[in-house]
C-alpha cells in the first residue's frame, strides 16, 4: 500500500537523521535539544496524514483564490523594488484604513491557502529541520504546557488552534477596518467608491 511504504520510508529517513544515543551535535545544550514525544514512526505518519490532507487543501484554495473575480480583475504590476516595500509599508496601510477604500483582499480561499502553506511549512521544513539540528525549532525546549497535557494529540490540537486563530486573526482586521472606516470622523474624507 502507497501509504505504509510512504510512512517506512520517512521513518527510515527519520532515523537516519534524526537523533540517535549520541548526539551527532554535542554542543547543543542539553535543554534545547529536540525531545521526540512520538516515535519516529509516529512522526512518518503524522507527516503523511498531514502532507495527504493539507497539500490538497493547498491546492484547492489557491485554484478558488485564482479564479476569484477580484483577483482576475487586477491589474498587472512591475516587480516591486525595495523603495517599494519601504513605502508601501509606511503609507499603504494608513491611507487604506482612512480613506475609507480599504478592501479586505482575503477571501475565505486565500485565507485557507495561507494556513496550508503555513501548516505545510511546520509539518515539513521544521520538523526536518528539528531532526537535522537537534534543536526544537518550532517549540524552542517543548511545547507550551497546554499542548504539553495533551500528550500524542499535541499536534493536530496545535494545528487546529492555528486553523481557528488564522480566521480570526483576519476576521478582527476585516472587523475594525470595516468599524474604522464607518466612523463619522472618516465620513468627510470621500473616496472615489464613495462619489
Amino acid at each position: 500500500m502507497v501509504f505504509t511504504h510512504a510512512v517506512d520510508f520517512l521513518e527510515d529517513f527519520f532515523l537516519s537523521i534524526g537523533p540517535g544515543d549520541e548526539p551527532k551535535f554535542p554542543h547543543v545544550p542539553v535543554t534545547l535539544r529536540s525531545v521526540w514525544y512520538l516515535t519516529p514512526r509516529q512522526h512518518a505518519m503524522e507527516t503523511v496524514a498531514y502532507v495527504t490532507i493539507f497539500a490538497p487543501m493547498c491546492y484547492v484554495a489557491l485554484k478558488q483564490a485564482l479564479n476569484h473575480s477580484k483577483w482576475k480583475n487586477q491589474r498587472p504590476i512591475r516587480a516591486p523594488t525595495a523603495l517599494d516595500g519601504v513605502l508601501g509599508a509606511i503609507t499603504m496601510s494608513s491611507f487604506l484604513g482612512v480613506s475609507g477604500r480599504y478592501e479586505y483582499i482575503g477571501s475565505p480561499s486565500w485565507i485557507l491557502f495561507g494556513f496550508t502553506v503555513i501548516a505545510l511549512y511546520h509539518a515539513i521544513v521544521l520538523q526536518l529541520a528539528c531532526l537535522v539540528t537537534e534543536v526544537n525549532i518550532a517549540t524552542l525546549m517543548s511545547p507550551p504546557n497546554v499542548l504539553r497535557s495533551l500528550g500524542e494529540w499535541y499536534r493536530p490540537a496545535q494545528y487546529g488552534m492555528c486553523f481557528v486563530l488564522h480566521w480570526v486573526h483576519n476576521l478582527s482586521i476585516t472587523g475594525f477596518v470595516a468599524i474604522a472606516s464607518s466612523s463619522k470622523v472618516l465620513k468627510p474624507l470621500l473616496s472615489p467608491k464613495q462619489h
